[in-house]
């Protein structure tokens, strides 16, 4: 019997809530909304669906365009019949890779060998003769770093010496595909030079410095003015010293018939000299990049 008269003021609280929602419900549709706002309203409603459709299309095209990407990745890797294929397509040109034909690592506390041999991998025609060449010389001289290393070390377990040779690629576009090869060694004093390798994809030949030019052209004396007319400006700025052997002045130099070179981003021929060659071990290597300006009336 209590329980019950407990329970009463409890319910009728219930009814009083429910009262005044049912009130507050009766009141909102009776809400006049007016015209002008209930258009922004419908504008705007439409407008966060339309940005979320574009958005929706943008990030879906954004994914379907990496799964391209990457399929195409996958077959030219997967099959070499794929990659030749492709390259035949107007503006895909020969397609190059380098791969690490050998690695090879002999570490101690006095002395240090990290080498990594690298072959160079086309897909777009039958392999020249000029690539397979390349490979056979890249491989023969690294091994040959690598043998004299070892007969060093045997020699002497406690020299000090270490040799460190990498390989990148330094360009790969539609018409050329270019290998620098970087040795560093160091034993009594340290030295680095590089060897570059410029394959001309139309025909899978490698190209010289000589070969860039037309036979008729003096290409030596004009790019070796370009060199020395730099050369005079960083000694004169006080940025760059150079040596000469004997009673060599700097207006008597000139650049080898087949001087290092390789090309640079902007696809300018850039003169190298490794260290010692025309400037102190100090100054490390020397790169002068050639204007085309200088150059243009003699290319081919």
């Amino acid at each position: 019997m209590n329980n019950n008269l407990d329970g009463a003021p409890l319910m009728e609280e219930r009814l009083e809530d429910n009262r005044h929602l049912l009130a507050l419900k009766k009141a909102y549709h009776q809400l006049e909304i007016p015209m002008d706002a209930a258009e922004r309203l419908k504008d705007t409603i439409h407008e966060v669906k339309t940005r979320k459709r574009r958005r929706s299309w943008l990030q879906g095209s954004v994914t379907v365009f990496a799964a391209a990407c990457l399929c195409i990745l996958l077959l030219l890797n997967s099959s070499a019949t794929i990659a030749e294929a492709m390259s035949k397509i107007p503006g895909i040109g020969g397609l190059f890779e380098v791969v690490t034909f050998r690695h090879y690592e002999n570490a101690t506390d006095d002395y240090y060998a990290k080498v990594d041999i690298p072959k160079i991998v086309y897909y777009g025609m039958d392999e020249s003769e000029s690539i397979t060449e390349i490979n056979q010389e890249i491989k023969g001289y690294v091994e040959s770093l690598i043998s004299k290393f070892e007969s060093d070390i045997k020699v002497n377990e406690n020299i000090h010496q270490s040799m460190d040779v990498t390989y990148h690629v330094i360009l790969n576009n539609d018409h050329w595909f270019s290998l620098g090869i970087d040795v560093f060694e160091a034993e009594a004093s340290s030295s680095q030079h590089t060897l570059f390798y410029h394959i001309d994809k139309s025909t899978g030949e490698v190209i010289q410095l000589k070969d860039l030019f037309l036979e008729s052209s003096d290409y030596i004396s004009v790019i070796s003015e370009e060199v020395k007319r730099q050369m005079k400006e960083n000694i004169k700025n006080g940025t760059d010293i150079y040596l000469f052997d004997g009673d060599i002045d700097i207006d008597d130099f000139k650049i080898d018939e087949n001087q290092s070179f390789y090309f640079n981003d902007s696809q300018d021929i850039v003169i190298h000299f490794d260290d010692y060659e025309i400037a102190p071990g100090s100054e490390g290597s020397k790169d002068f990049v050639i204007p085309k300006e200088a150059v243009k009336d003699i290319l081919k």
